[in-house]
């Protein structure tokens, strides 16, 4: 399989929902967290959340 490997591991992508789902947590705090754009992490956690739907 070729191409650029994922920014983000399926085990941070679960962490970083976890966060998410805190009062104060922002979308851009937890990107920042993991040296990532709010578009990748968007792009993950669909990606993470379409793929656990499948299984």
């Amino acid at each position: 399989m070729g191409g650029r490997p994922p920014a983000l591991t399926p085990k941070q992508l679960r962490e970083a929902r976890l966060l998410l789902t805190g009062p104060e947590a922002t979308v851009t705090a937890v990107a920042e967290h993991y040296g990532v754009s709010r578009t990748t992490l968007y792009k993950g956690l669909r990606e993470l959340a379409a793929k656990e739907g499948n299984a």
